[in-house]
C-alpha cells in the first residue's frame, strides 16, 4: 500500500530519474566529477524520500509506555507523522530511523493491539470504566454451610439447607469439615464459613476451654435431635462394659469425639480412643483390634448400612442417666432403621444430641447484614423441607424452640416476631408433659419417652 508521503514524492522521483538518465546519455564513459556529484545528490534525496515508506511497512515495537514528546525533542526534526526510534533499526538491509506515531487523545502513545484484541486509546483513569471491578461485583455472593464430614446425616441436612437458602443473590454451598467446639471457634476467627450445623452437647458443656465464642455464633434455629450409635460385639451389652477398652470416635477434633468425651466422662467410664475413619474402624472392629465404634448421625451412612451381615455385632445400649440430661435426649433404636444391628423385636436405648443451625460471627452487625437474607429465606421457605424427599428429621423441627446456651440470631428473632402463630392448646399440653417428665429425679422413664415421642409426632406441624 502506497502511503500519502510516497504519493507526494512520486513526481520528484521521476525528475531525479530523468536527470540520471540524461547523465548516462549515449556515452558509456565514467561520469565526470560534476556528474558524479549530481548523481550522489539525486541518490541521497531519493533514499531520504523513500525511507518513511519503508518504515511504515516495518513491524513496530509496542511503544505504549513512551511519551511522544520525547521523540519530538530529538536533535533531528522528525518528518511529518513520524517518531524517531531510540536507536537505528536494520530492516531488510536498510537502516530505519523513524516510525509512524499512533497517538491517543492526550499525548500518550497507544501500542498496537495483539492479534485478536481491540486497540483502545489511552484515557485518563477517571474516564476508563473498571470492567474488572464490575465483573467481581456482579453475580450472586457465595455463602457456605459447614457440616461435620464424619456425620452423614449432618452432611445431608447441609446439602438440603444449601438448596433451600440459595437465591439469585446468594449461592449457598455445603462444605465438609469438623463441627466441634474448637472448630467453630476457629471458623469464627478465620471467617472460613458462614453457617454451621452444630451439635449442642458441646455447647451446653459448662467446661469451656479458651475464650467463650458462643455469643459470636447466634443460632438461627434448633433442629431435630440426632441419634448417637455405639456399634460393638454382641458380648458387650451397653456402654458400661467398655471401661478400659478401645473405642473409635473418628477425627480427634470432630463432633463424635467431642460427644464421646462428654458421654464417657459424665458416666464415669474411662476408655481409650482411636481416631480412625469409619470404614477402617469397622474393619478393625471385625478383626478384634478395637472394641467399639461410636458414631453420630450414622443413620444415613452407607458404610454402616452394609455392616453386620454376619450377625456378630449390634448397637450397644447407652442408658439415659440424670448426668446426661443437660446435653442429650433419650432415644430408641429399632430394626426399622438398623435391620442388621437390631433384632426385629428389640428396642435399644441410646441418646440423641440436639442440632442447631448457627450464624458464624453473626453478632457482628456488618456480618449479620450479609447473612440475614439467607437466614430469612430458610425460615420463610421452611415448609419446602417437609416433603418426603427430604430428611425426615425436618418434620420434628419447631422453629420457635429456644436454646438456653446461645443467643438467637437477630434476623431470625425478627422473623419469628413478625410471624407468630396463635396459641395451640395441644402444644401447650405437650410442653407441660415434657416438663413434668424432665422434673423426675431419674429423668423420663422409657414409657415417658415413648409417650412424648408419639405426642411429638402428632404435633410435628404445630408451633412453626
Amino acid at each position: 500500500m502506497m502511503s500519502r508521503v510516497a504519493r507526494l514524492h512520486a513526481p520528484l522521483r521521476a525528475c531525479f530519474c530523468s536527470i540520471a538518465q540524461a547523465q548516462r546519455g549515449a556515452r558509456r564513459a565514467p561520469l565526470s566529477g560534476k556528474g558524479r556529484g549530481r548523481a550522489r545528490l539525486a541518490l541521497g534525496c531519493l533514499l531520504a524520500l523513500t525511507l518513511p515508506a519503508f518504515a511504515e511497512d516495518a513491524p513496530q515495537p509496542d511503544k505504549s509506555g513512551e511519551d511522544a514528546q520525547t521523540s519530538a525533542s530529538a536533535h533531528v526534526a522528525a518528518p511529518h507523522g513520524m517518531v524517531r526510534y531510540p536507536k537505528p533499526i536494520l530492516h531488510n538491509g536498510r537502516m530505519i530511523l523513524w516510525h509512524g506515531a499512533w497517538r491517543g487523545g492526550h499525548g500518550r502513545m497507544v501500542g498496537h493491539p495483539r492479534p485478536g484484541r481491540v486497540a483502545v486509546a489511552a484515557q485518563p483513569s477517571a474516564q476508563v470504566p473498571d470492567t474488572t471491578l464490575a465483573a467481581k461485583t456482579t453475580g450472586p455472593r457465595v455463602l457456605s454451610i459447614l457440616a461435620d464430614s464424619a456425620d452423614p446425616t449432618a452432611m445431608r441436612l447441609a446439602g438440603e439447607l444449601a438448596g433451600l437458602m440459595s437465591s439469585d443473590d446468594a449461592d449457598v454451598k455445603a462444605i465438609a469439615g469438623v463441627a466441634s467446639r474448637a472448630a467453630i471457634a476457629k471458623a469464627i476467627g478465620a471467617d472460613s464459613a458462614d453457617f454451621a450445623l452444630l451439635p449442642l452437647d458441646a455447647v451446653a458443656d459448662p467446661v469451656q476451654g479458651g475464650a467463650d465464642w458462643r455469643p459470636r455464633a447466634p443460632y438461627i434455629a434448633r433442629l431435630h435431635n440426632e441419634e448417637i450409635e455405639l456399634i460393638a460385639p454382641r458380648s458387650i451389652a451397653d456402654i458400661r462394659q467398655l471401661a478400659g477398652r478401645k473405642v473409635n470416635v473418628g477425627p480427634a477434633d470432630g463432633a463424635a469425639a467431642a460427644s464421646a468425651n462428654l458421654i464417657f466422662s459424665r458416666l464415669n467410664i474411662s476408655a481409650s480412643w482411636t481416631n480412625l475413619a469409619l470404614t477402617e474402624a469397622l474393619e478393625r472392629l471385625k478383626d478384634g483390634k478395637i472394641d467399639a465404634v461410636l458414631v453420630v448421625g450414622g443413620r444415613d451412612s452407607e458404610v454402616l448400612a452394609n455392616f453386620g451381615d454376619d450377625g456378630r455385632f449390634h448397637l450397644a445400649a447407652i442408658p439415659y442417666a440424670p448426668a446426661l440430661r443437660p446435653y442429650y435426649a433419650p432415644e430408641r433404636a429399632t430394626a426399622t432403621n438398623w435391620p442388621k444391628l437390631v433384632a426385629a423385636d428389640e428396642k435399644v436405648e441410646t441418646l440423641s444430641a440436639p442440632m442447631a443451625l448457627v450464624a458464624i460471627d453473626g453478632a457482628n452487625p456488618e456480618r449479620a447484614g450479609r447473612l440475614a437474607p439467607a437466614a430469612d429465606r430458610f425460615l420463610a421457605h421452611f415448609d419446602q423441607l417437609l416433603d418426603d424427599a427430604k430428611d425426615a428429621g425436618w418434620r420434628e423441627v419447631n422453629l420457635a424452640a429456644r436454646i438456653e446456651q446461645l443467643p438467637r440470631f437477630g434476623a431470625a428473632q425478627a422473623w419469628l416476631d413478625q410471624n407468630k402463630s396463635e396459641a395451640n392448646a395441644d402444644l401447650d399440653a405437650f410442653r407441660e408433659m415434657a416438663r413434668a417428665a424432665d422434673a423426675e429425679s431419674g429423668g423420663p422413664s422409657g414409657a415417658d419417652s415413648d409417650r412424648l415421642y408419639q405426642s411429638l409426632m402428632h404435633l410435628s406441624g404445630a408451633g412453626r
